[in-house]
């Protein structure tokens, strides 16, 4: 619970206050005590009283301190985990940015491929769509690619290089493979970004405070 200064100041005034009003009541009654009596009664009140206000008081102090240190701590893990997922933003945004980029790349010199007539042996082998392929396959791709996108490649290779091997274009299976392809970028793709979203939102419930 947090204690406000004013609630502290209404408690300390309170117990002394009421405490004393009930005390000069019940004092009033006692008519067969005589005045030397009640002053000493009085005075052993007061001096109660005034030791039980200071160790409510003081409890009531420490609660409060013990409240806004309990703040203060929270506030300082909040910015720690905000630092946190700006550093990771600033990574994930531009991996994101890559995969993007070179998947696109990847899909597309595999569509154009997969649309050349079965005769085209000689182009497969030296096209600069080929190149591309071979080039993100071997090189671009390596550290960007998810593991079922690298797997997608290799399959996808494998049949580019049987096409070379006999001549004949495994019509279905290349069609299907390039689809595979497509997909699984895109699914990396969407699971990157929901990654990106949810470090988003948290950030965002981190660094503007509640209504």
């Amino acid at each position: 619970m947090a204690w406000s200064w004013l609630a502290i100041v209404a408690i300390v005034i309170g117990i002394p206050a009421i405490s004393i009003w009930r005390f000069a009541n019940w004092m009033g009654k006692r008519s067969d005590l005589k005045f030397e009596e009640k002053a000493k009664a009085w005075e052993v009140f007061i001096s109660l009283v005034s030791s039980i206000t200071a160790l409510v008081g003081g409890a009531l102090l420490l609660g409060k301190y013990l409240d806004e240190q309990n703040s203060l701590q929270q506030q300082r893990h909040a910015q720690e985990r905000a630092a946190g997922l700006r550093q990771e933003l600033s990574h994930l945004q531009p991996k994101f940015d890559a995969k993007r980029k070179l998947y696109g790349e990847a899909t597309l010199a595999a569509i154009r491929l997969a649309q050349l007539d079965e005769c085209a042996v000689d182009f497969v082998k030296k096209s600069p769509d080929r190149e591309q392929f071979e080039e993100l396959y071997w090189a671009r791709l390596i550290g960007v690619e998810g593991p079922e996108v690298e797997s997608a490649m290799v399959h996808l290779r494998k049949l580019f290089e049987r096409w070379v091997s006999t001549g004949k274009k495994p019509e279905t299976d290349v069609h299907q493979a390039v689809l595979d392809l497509s997909k699984i970028c895109e699914k990396d793709l969407k699971k990157l970004e929901d990654e990106i979203s949810a470090r988003e939102a948290e950030l965002s419930k981190l660094v503007v405070p509640s209504k």
